[in-house]
């Protein structure tokens, strides 16, 4: 039915689980992960009882292997679950009952389990392993790579349907009030792996943090921008002086408040994260001249992060691949050419020369055509 992965990263520290199944929000019955505890997956017939219970014993110090055989020995339909455990430790197991639908099975390695039922065959389950262990940054990342490489792998034999990511940290959760880092779903989709990993992408959009280097004090030339927008916006009504006063931080606070981006700001130690942010493009409206045929699809609203005008990445979504354009600088007026190389094979996406996007914000508008960006 469904095909999982439990891992922990104890440098973090974090703990998680990513699974994709052919099955009605499987995020709602599968994961289980508690910060400082450890990560379950209950699956196959799943018994849910197994989360709690199980984070209980992970919690007392129990291992994962005691903890899955105290689970397994209280249930009389054990020959039909399927279980990955990872501890606060990194130890990890996988079962499978006897009864589940082939194929199914499991395999553990350092800090990880993968499992898998109902599967197209073992390819899947070995493909998660492979692209957990070779991939490189956050245990969310590595969660995710996990999870793609197992549906592109054959997942499900059954389909697709939904899938899920949980992550939790110490003080990981929205403000620090609990450990839920991340906990994205997608219910019901025809793609529900990639469409989660589309959310993985806005999650750190709005939440991730970059490092103290690449965060602005503001000040200056910075400030009188800001004031600039803010009043543009209607948020500031003073002069523009550039001094971070409190009529400007209080602007600030309530442009980023209501675009959600308070946990990007920290306005009290006068700094702005502008490389996670989404700074200005609130009100993000996009006009697509597409032929039918093109691959290109734009969900919603392409995501544009940009630093005061000065710099942009247009992130479009297609079914097939992500292009992201990020020229060194903008201004109005201006004209940015890239090579056809440098987009990734733009002709392969659909955008021809006779086509174009136009992408407006509060502050300006860009005219997509070809490989060149024009700056209205």
């Amino acid at each position: 039915m469904t095909f999982s992965i439990v891992a922990c990263d104890l440098k973090e520290p974090a703990w998680g689980v990513a699974v994709a199944s052919k099955f009605l929000a499987a995020g709602a019955v599968v994961p289980f992960a508690q910060a400082g505890a450890g990560a379950i997956a209950t699956q196959s017939y799943a018994n849910t009882a197994y989360g709690p219970r199980g984070l209980a014993l992970l919690a007392n110090g129990v291992s994962a292997q005691e903890t899955l055989d105290r689970l397994l020995a209280d249930d009389d339909g054990r020959a039909l679950r399927q279980v990955g455990i990872v501890d606060a430790e990194g130890r990890a197991v996988t079962y499978t009952g006897q009864d589940c639908f082939a194929w199914a099975g499991g395999v553990t390695g350092r800090g990880y389990a993968c499992q898998g039922n109902i599967l197209v065959g073992p390819g899947t389950i070995q493909a998660m392993a492979e692209a957990f262990e070779r991939t490189a940054g956050e245990l969310a990342d590595r969660l995710y790579a996990a999870l793609l490489a197992g549906d592109q792998a054959g997942g499900d034999s059954r389909g697709k349907q939904s899938a899920a990511l949980l992550v939790v940290r110490p003080g990981g959760g929205y403000a620090g009030f609990d450990d839920r880092y991340l906990d994205l779903r997608v219910d019901d989709d025809p793609e529900p792996v990639r469409r989660l990993g589309g959310l993985v992408k806005l999650h750190r959009l709005y939440f991730g943090k970059s490092a103290e280097s690449e965060r602005l004090k503001i000040a200056g030339d910075l400030a009188k921008e800001l004031q600039t927008i803010m009043a543009r916006l209607g948020f500031y009504a003073g002069a523009v002086h550039g001094e971070y006063d409190d009529a400007t931080r209080a602007a600030l606070r309530a442009f980023t408040g209501r675009e959600n981006l308070e946990v990007v700001s920290s306005l009290t130690s006068n700094v702005i994260d502008c490389s996670n942010s989404l700074v200005m493009a609130s009100s993000l409206t996009v006009t697509v001249a597409w032929a039918e045929s093109c691959a290109l699809i734009i969900l919603g609203r392409a995501t544009v992060k940009f630093l005061f005008l000065s710099s942009i990445i247009v992130n479009f979504r297609s079914l097939s691949e992500e292009l992201i354009i990020q020229p060194d600088a903008l201004r109005r007026g201006s004209t940015v050419n890239w090579e056809t190389s440098s987009l990734k094979g733009l002709s392969r996406i659909g955008l021809k020369s006779d086509e174009s996007t136009t992408i407006s914000t509060l502050n300006s508008r860009w005219t997509l055509s070809g490989p060149a960006l024009v700056v209205m």
